[in-house]
């Protein structure tokens, strides 16, 4: 597992709306078992106009539940539900991808995401004594020196869909990232492994849940 770093969130008061949306959408007793992790907080940090969608991630199967019948409470019915995931929009126009392929903390998360500039995760904390409510903020740590240098870097050599990786980095360089050749001969290993028949358009788009960016 990746050494993961925390971060102090008094440094990171940008991203206290992130926080609030989680909490919005979840029963107080499962504070500290919900996150949102991925590929958001590279635009959250920098322009948050950009962030269109948050994906949500549970310790266990008993926190995605609580989350899914709170949320349709608070802010409505879902917007699409599938074997995946299940989605929810905000007032403010931001969709919210309730993910339950995958469960784990939000080290185990991350770590089954694929490039370092997704390897951040938010988690609400249960407020403490005196009512002060705040989060906890991990990231890979070299999350930050690859995300100002729009560098996508693979680490792991075991990639759950590597077709995917390889569709998903041209849509990363849309935004100007661009993946390292350490990374590319990674990717590339990988892809050797597969038999042809076993490359399609279907596995261009498989991910560990239908909202993965």
């Amino acid at each position: 597992m990746t050494d993961y770093i925390n971060l102090p969130p008094d440094n990171f008061r940008n991203l206290t709306w992130i926080d609030e949306i989680v909490r919005l959408i979840t029963p107080e007793e499962h504070w500290g078992n919900v996150m949102v992790a991925g590929g958001a907080f590279k635009h959250a940090l920098t322009d948050r106009s950009e962030v269109k969608d948050l994906d949500v991630f549970f310790l266990n199967q008993n926190a995605f539940d609580s989350v899914v019948s709170w949320a349709t409470e608070e802010i409505g019915e879902p917007i699409y539900v599938n074997e995946k995931s299940t989605g929810f929009k905000t007032e403010g126009g931001v969709r919210l991808d309730v993910v339950q392929t995958i469960f784990g903390t939000p080290e185990e998360i991350l770590d089954s995401f694929d490039f370092t500039v997704t390897q951040m995760a938010l988690t609400p904390l249960p407020a403490t004594e005196d009512g002060k409510e705040t989060f906890r903020l991990i990231c890979h740590p070299n999350f930050f020196e690859h995300l100002h240098m729009k560098r996508l870097v693979i680490e792991t050599d075991d990639l759950p869909f590597p077709i995917s990786t390889f569709e998903r980095s041209y849509r990363y360089n849309r935004y100007g990232f661009g993946m390292c050749k350490d990374s590319r001969v990674r990717l590339l290993l990988q892809l050797a492994a597969y038999q042809p028949s076993a490359i399609s358009a279907d596995a261009l788009s498989q991910s560990l849940y239908d909202g993965m960016d």
